[in-house]
């Protein structure tokens, strides 16, 4: 599998990787249950570390389009070709269609204001929860999006995504998933009929056809139990009082690719003085002038060495470390997280 790869590109190389070995697969028609070649393979025949590489075969697995045994032999899913070719579109946005450029940047500053308007205004901080969050827009207006709400006492709604596209379709995107989020909740559906709506949506009803990666749990804080789905997005951390991690993993397929997707509901028991850490790819894959990723490691280091702070100082924290990691690399991606302190259950 011979892939065409270049470090001048301004994506980052486990992107390149991850984009073609899409289109390979469909060019190739191979099959579910056909082998790739190996991380060691590739490596060797592109002169390219094993770290991209396993990168990006772990973005693919955690999209749904393939698999990995325990000997790290990885296969691919029984996935439809409109899927695939989704996920190979959606970081194609040619402004060459806009023949005005004051046009085109009103749209993208109306787009801003659609997204910034969909962030929660006011985050808690009482007694019991300290949750603060950042959310910085590339100039291109991506999909990152992310709400914190409660539902009823004690019982909070944690979302945080990252829908296809860029400016307005993006923009909208994300006001109709979070619409369809709020509405199924003032019904009491559960987290699964929810995500199941919301796919159903995007695979019937979206024109474009787009599709988003989203984390979304429901946090209750008189059981200490946190349910939740994870459909193809960044795993959250959870980091306990000792400094111990764990990572709320894919429990099904981005949303949007596959219509009779499915999407097992997870639950964790969240104890108190935990921290729970959300986050979309644009804080581990910034890079430095080097080309090399902030990656999730640091993240977790950092989160471990902060664990005391308040939530608003680990965020500034955060901030401070990747600006300073990256700052002489200017292309930057939409980077969004929030930090979820649990002061007392």
């Amino acid at each position: 599998m011979l892939l065409n790869l270049t470090y001048y590109s301004s994506e980052p190389i486990h992107k390149q990787i991850v984009n073609q070995i899409l289109v390979r697969i469909l060019e190739e028609d191979k099959l579910p249950g056909d082998e790739l070649d190996s991380i060691g393979k590739l490596s060797r025949q592109h002169h390219i570390g094993k770290t991209s590489i396993k990168k990006a075969f772990e973005k693919l697995e955690q999209l749904g389009v393939i698999h990995s045994s325990a000997n790290e032999e990885y296969f691919v899913n029984n996935i439809p070709t409109r899927a695939i070719k989704l996920l190979i579109d959606r970081n194609y946005y040619n402004t060459q269609n806009f023949s005005d450029y004051e046009l085109f940047k009103a749209e993208l500053d109306a787009a801003k204001k659609i997204q910034n308007g969909l962030l929660p205004k006011i985050l808690p901080n009482n007694n019991i929860l300290d949750v603060s969050a950042y959310s910085t827009i590339s100039d291109d207006v991506g999909g990152d999006f992310y709400d914190f709400f409660e539902i009823e006492n004690n019982k909070y709604g944690v979302v945080i995504g990252d829908a296809s596209g860029k400016g307005s379709p993006a923009a909208m995107l994300i006001s109709q998933i979070q619409a369809i989020i709020k509405s199924d909740l003032s019904l009491n559906r559960s987290i699964a009929q929810t995500i199941y709506l919301i796919n159903s949506y995007l695979n019937t009803y979206s024109e474009a056809r787009h599709f988003a990666t989203m984390f979304f749990g429901i946090l209750d804080l008189t059981t200490g139990i946190f349910n939740y789905i994870n459909a193809g997005h960044n795993f959250p951390i959870v980091l306990g009082k000792n400094h111990n991690v764990k990572r709320l993993k894919t429990t099904g397929p981005a949303l949007g690719i596959m219509t009779n997707a499915n999407y097992s509901e997870e639950k964790v028991k969240i104890n108190t003085a935990d921290l729970i850490f959300v986050f979309t790819d644009g804080l581990p894959e910034r890079m430095d002038n080097n080309s090399q990723q902030f990656g999730e490691d640091k993240i977790i280091n950092l989160l471990q060495e902060n664990t005391q702070n308040r939530s608003e100082q680990i965020v500034d924290e955060v901030i401070k470390k990747v600006t300073c990691f990256s700052s002489n690399n200017n292309e930057i991606d939409d980077t969004t997280f929030m930090v979820i302190k649990i002061k007392k259950i």
